[in-house]
């Protein structure tokens, strides 16, 4: 155990730093538009259903800017146990979040309601499936630190599953990509009140398949992919939750401070809001 938890070094690879940077960049960001939002919310009195979707999924924001900052230390177990973990787990939090968005918004324009309780369930199936994969993984295949040693003689820690394993333990986030791309394209046809933020979802989708596309092949083919695994992973993750970020919080913090007392109802995001005058 102690083995586990020991403390080897932090890596100086200048990819890491600019990593750091703009992963904390986008957590402060990220904080600022929460206090933002609930300060709005609070102080016009903003009566809500969908609250907590918003909340929990800027909950998963911040933890994916975080999961950046297990790449400062050398590969150890613990590290290599958290790349293999939170990476999945972020994602799938990111996908149920925007797929139940975009469920909002359809059985809206049906003039139908899901019950919260029915929300908070699906979530929460939809995001313990990957926490299932990610710890049967950890229990099955307990990670590992190799040494790899180069032609040159010199040394590289790495961890012992390769991304391609890591992409394989992803399969069911590629699942949940494509019902989005399914479910975004029937928003943007059904709805008139929420278009913008039914584009708005479309246009997060259709970026984040170039990009997971680009991260996998960059660190999977060639002959110095071994250098290049765990910045596309990294990258690929803060790109992914910068894309949230701008396209679906950003538009949102927006059109919240144009809002004031004087309003009586808005339409907001994908729920009907009343606000006292």
């Amino acid at each position: 155990m102690a083995a586990f938890f020991a403390p080897i070094g932090f890596r100086d690879e200048i990819w890491v730093t600019v990593l750091i940077v703009l992963a904390s960049i986008g957590l402060v960001i990220t904080l600022g538009l929460w206090v933002f939002t609930l300060y709005k919310i609070i102080r016009l009195d903003i009566k809500t259903r969908n609250l907590w979707l918003s909340q929990v999924l800027l909950l998963f924001v911040c933890l994916s800017y975080g999961t950046c900052f297990i790449w400062i230390p050398t590969p150890n177990t613990a590290t290599c146990a958290a790349i293999r973990f939170l990476p999945g787990v972020c994602y799938a939090g990111l996908f149920a979040g925007l797929l139940l968005k975009t469920l909002n918004i359809i059985t809206e324009a049906r003039h139908v309601y899901v019950p919260g309780y029915v929300q908070v369930t699906l979530f929460t199936a939809l995001v313990t499936v990957q926490l299932v994969i990610g710890s049967q993984w950890l229990i099955l295949v307990p990670p590992a630190v190799v040494v790899f040693v180069y032609d040159n003689g010199s040394e590289r820690l790495l961890c012992s599953s390769s991304l391609e394993e890591i992409i394989l333990s992803f399969v069911y986030l590629l699942l949940l990509v494509f019902v989005l791309c399914v479910t975004t394209s029937a928003a943007r046809r059904r709805t008139v009140i929420h278009r913008e933020e039914a584009f708005l979802l479309s246009v997060c989708v259709g970026f984040i398949i170039p990009i997971w596309v680009a991260w996998s092949l960059l660190g999977t083919v060639g002959t110095g992919r071994l250098a290049y695994e765990d910045p596309c992973l990294a990258f690929g993750l803060l790109a992914t939750t910068s894309l949230v970020l701008i396209l679906v919080f950003l538009p949102r913090a927006r059109r919240l401070s144009k809002l004031s007392r004087t309003l009586h109802h808005v339409t907001f995001g994908e729920a009907q809001y009343a606000i006292r005058k």
